[in-house]
């Protein structure tokens, strides 16, 4: 064979392709399974209708926390934020609870400044249960923790604020169910026990005719002040 046929025959197999299947199968037992790349998942229908599911059910706690009584999402709300008390010290537990009612309080200014008067009966029984709720932690702890004070103030100006200012009438919270009267007495009992200044007995004697009057709100700022000066 001529040199000029042996070139024209060595072109022709430069045109031959190998079958597709022995290339794939081949690569495959070289490279091992290639997995497919993350992002490609979710170009997939399923993959993307099991993305688009799993990011509705992250994103929906986090959108339940702007939601207000009466909104299909809000029992999610509550539910995340007892899920949340689990994880919180039991000395840690009585202050977060108030924190709950204060919040019960504000969504209950929300909506009457709003005028959404189908949704108060629901506000006024969430405040109600929470405060109920808080009411017992301050029960257990029975101690004049400086934060569980404190915080029990912040509850009794807004709860007042919205009696007077927004609702113009009285939140119908049983005494037994008020975290308020509960810290009042609280600390009552304990100052009973101490020997008080001439000037801390006239606060307390105040604070008590508060209290006995049903003020629990002005008997709570007294004792407050009354705790600081101890």
């Amino acid at each position: 064979m001529e040199d000029k046929d042996l070139i024209f025959e060595l072109k022709k197999l430069t045109q031959i392709k190998p079958d597709k299947k022995w290339v794939i199968l081949t690569k495959k037992q070289i490279l091992g399974e290639e997995k497919p790349s993350f992002p490609y998942l979710f170009l997939k229908p399923t993959y993307a209708f099991l993305s688009l599911t799993l990011l509705i059910f992250i994103s929906l706690p986090v959108f339940a926390q702007f939601c207000l009584p009466g909104h299909p999402l809000y029992p999610i709300k509550k539910i995340t934020e007892r899920a949340k008390a689990y994880f919180i010290p039991e000395n840690e537990r009585p202050v977060y609870e108030l924190e709950l009612v204060q919040k019960r309080f504000e969504e209950l200014k929300v909506l009457a400044e709003k005028n959404e008067t189908t949704k108060l009966p629901s506000a006024f029984k969430e405040v109600k249960e929470t405060a109920s709720k808080a009411t017992e932690n301050l029960v257990k702890s029975k101690t004049i923790d400086p934060k569980v004070l404190e915080k029990t103030v912040e509850v009794a100006k807004i709860k007042k604020e919205i009696e007077n200012k927004v609702l113009a009438t009285n939140l119908g919270i049983e005494e037994r169910e008020d975290p308020i009267k509960t810290m009042v007495e609280i600390i009552i009992s304990d100052f009973e026990t101490r020997s008080l200044t001439p000037e801390q007995k006239e606060i307390f004697e105040k604070a008590k005719s508060n209290y006995q009057q049903g003020n629990f709100e002005d008997a709570l700022i007294l004792l407050k002040i009354l705790s600081e000066n101890r």
